[in-house]
């Protein structure tokens, strides 16, 4: 049984090339086909890579109706005939034997994709050197010069607007910011914070125990305990208003509405001076 499987496999077909006509560059799979008992596994080496055969995928092989299909696909980078020496092949059968089986050579006839050199145009002559022309010095110059005349004139008028210094204000009469921007932006917080500021300011000048140096409930208690009389209540809530609104979030509407009602009460205690 063994000496006909070798003879079998001795008398088999050599490796087939597909396509017929292959092309520098093309996909060329290189098949062999091994007659083989059911149950035999096949063993393949990958093929050695050089400059002239590239393996494109690991070999495959396959069994069908007592024959055993072996697949290496390749590209070739040369044009002319090749002989490819194939790896060998290793058949195990079922039972665990395992038959060597010699790769032999298969032939591939590889055809160029250039035109023959006889028919490629003649090269071209060469041209003559181009002409540098001379650059001029002066665009550089009108630049340069622009550039500084530019520089001067504003210099000038800088200089010019500096002069006109706007009236210091005074310290002792802090700006009212400009309440409706502030709001609008959503620094309703900075706007508390100023006009509690301002209020302490000129609360403390009709009501001299309830200074800045106070915090908010020894003020609120000062204001209470002083001769202030009926509006004593009244500050008391504007300050804890104005508390609330420095550190916790409220809606612009109501800092506004905060807002108007320090100044009519600070118009009540005549303590905001006419301008």
């Amino acid at each position: 049984m063994n000496a006909m499987l070798v003879m079998l496999l001795l008398q088999s077909a050599p490796w087939l090339v597909t396509p017929r006509m292959v092309t520098v560059g093309d996909t060329v799979r290189l098949t062999r086909r091994l007659t083989a008992t059911p149950g035999v596994l096949a063993r393949l080496s990958p093929l050695e890579s050089t400059g002239v055969i590239e393996p494109l995928q690991p070999p495959q092989w396959s069994y069908a109706e007592g024959e055993v299909a072996l697949t290496y696909t390749v590209a070739f980078f040369e044009a002319g005939a090749h002989r490819v020496a194939m790896p060998a092949v290793e058949l195990v059968h079922a039972d665990g034997r395992v038959e060597g089986v010699a790769g032999e050579t298969a032939l591939v006839q590889v055809a160029s994709v250039l035109p023959q050199s006889d028919t490629l145009p003649d090269p071209m002559p060469s041209r003559a050197p181009i002409a540098r022309r001379r650059s001029s010095p002066f665009p550089l110059l009108g630049f340069i010069v622009g550039a500084v005349a530019t520089v001067i004139v504003w210099g000038v008028l800088r200089r010019r607007r500096r002069r006109h210094v706007p009236p210091a204000v005074s310290a002792m009469s802090p700006a009212i910011p400009p309440i409706d921007v502030w709001v609008a932006t959503g620094e309703s917080r900075a706007v508390a914070a100023t006009v509690s500021s301002h209020f302490r300011q000129r609360l403390a000048e009709r009501v001299p125990e309830a200074g800045s140096h106070l915090d908010t409930d020894e003020c609120i208690q000062a204001v209470l305990a002083s001769e202030i009389g009926d509006q004593a209540r009244e500050i008391a809530g504007i300050l804890r208003a104005l508390e609330r609104a420095r550190f916790s979030p409220a809606a612009p509407g109501d800092v506004l509405d905060i807002v108007d009602q320090t100044e009519a009460l600070l118009d009540r205690l005549g303590a905001v001076p006419e301008t």
